[in-house]
């Protein structure tokens, strides 16, 4: 702007200095610094001593004075270059005169000017630079990616594989259990048998579900349940469940289905002796941290004296001890198990 313009007073110019990112300077043209901004100071102003800058006197064109250059500036009506040197250093500037209100002589505008080939050379470097580290980030996110699916599909095959060998597995223990010659050796291979199988019951689901982790409460027990009816629940006993539907992360979901199948298996073999009717009844319920489990008889008791403790009573304490488990017995008007589970893997979400 020229010597007799205004342009909103100070208060513009001195929205144009906070805001701007190259130094600027409004001084006098005697080079008094009327006013700055934090870059011109840093730039222009940083010398041992100097609390601010506060005069150009140090700064000088290569031809003449400061003072004439900056009247020169001053009275032109477009923006005139003008390069400054202190010692070695070089600052190239832009300016024109500038009329604040309270001054009576026109002041001189001056902004931190770079060659314009420079500034688009550093441009054009820094945008190569980004674009590279650009196509090197989206080539590793891909590398990632498809090192994740390849993982996924294994863990996914991995679960199907040992679906069908454990499936394998319990057909032939039951094949031997019908011709072993033994009674007890037939109970032992029956036993394993069922103990397999609700261990491949847990990968049946996360089969079904396409998925290698998680599977729900409820999918797992309504699944056990079905088994244990069809292969050796008679019809004079009644399995009733109360399931609160939570995701189980398959490490708490295979010791508790072979903890749940051993509660009920033993319920089902040794509760109901010389009974015609009987009920067996299971409560998966969550708890503070965790689950509760409850499995009850109405059944006449089981003779747990350490002359008749089996071994599924010494598995159902293992398998509890595995889920950070609390047991409560008791033997009144039958045989209730309640075990208070705190499992190490355990979702918060419900299903």
């Amino acid at each position: 702007m020229t010597q007799g313009q205004s342009h909103g007073g100070p208060e513009i110019a001195q929205r144009v200095l906070l805001e701007l990112p190259v130094a600027i300077v409004i001084v006098d043209l005697k080079g008094k610094v009327v006013d700055c901004n934090t870059r011109a100071h840093t730039v222009m102003g940083r010398r041992e001593g100097i609390p601010r800058l506060a005069r150009l006197d140090d700064w000088q064109p290569r031809r003449g004075t400061l003072a004439k250059a900056l009247h020169s500036v001053g009275i032109s009506s477009s923006w005139t270059p003008l390069a400054l040197w202190r010692e070695d250093q070089q600052i190239e500037l832009k300016g024109r005169g500038l009329l604040l209100a309270g001054h009576a002589e026109p002041q001189v505008l001056l902004m931190e000017s770079h060659p314009t080939p420079h500034r688009f050379a550093d441009h054009s470097q820094q945008i190569r630079r980004l674009n590279a580290q650009l196509v090197i980030q989206r080539r590793t996110e891909d590398q990632l990616r498809a090192a994740l699916k390849t993982a996924e599909d294994l863990r996914r095959e991995l679960v199907h594989r040992v679906k069908n060998n454990l499936a394998i597995v319990s057909a032939l223990l039951r094949t031997k259990a019908r011709t072993a010659e033994h009674p007890a050796a037939t109970e032992a291979l029956t036993a394993a048998a069922a103990r397999i199988r609700s261990i491949a019951i847990v990968h049946d689901i996360l089969d079904d579900r396409n998925e290698s982790e998680f599977l729900t409460s409820k999918a797992l027990f309504t699944a056990l349940l079905d088994h244990l009816r069809l292969s050796i629940c008679p019809p004079h006993i009644t399995l009733v469940s109360e399931i609160f539907d939570a995701e189980l992360h398959a490490e708490t979901a295979l010791p508790l289905s072979l903890l749940a199948n051993e509660l009920i298996t033993n319920a089902i073999k040794h509760a109901f002796t010389d009974r015609t009717s009987g009920l067996v009844r299971i409560t998966f319920a969550e708890a503070k941290g965790g689950y509760h489990l409850l499995v009850a008889d109405d059944g006449s008791g089981i003779d747990d004296t350490p002359a008749q403790r089996g071994g599924g009573s010494r598995i159902v304490e293992a398998l509890a001890k595995q889920l950070n488990g609390e047991i409560e017995l008791s033997r009144r008007d039958g045989t209730t198990w309640s075990i208070t589970l705190r499992p190490s893997k355990r979702c918060d979400a419900s299903a």
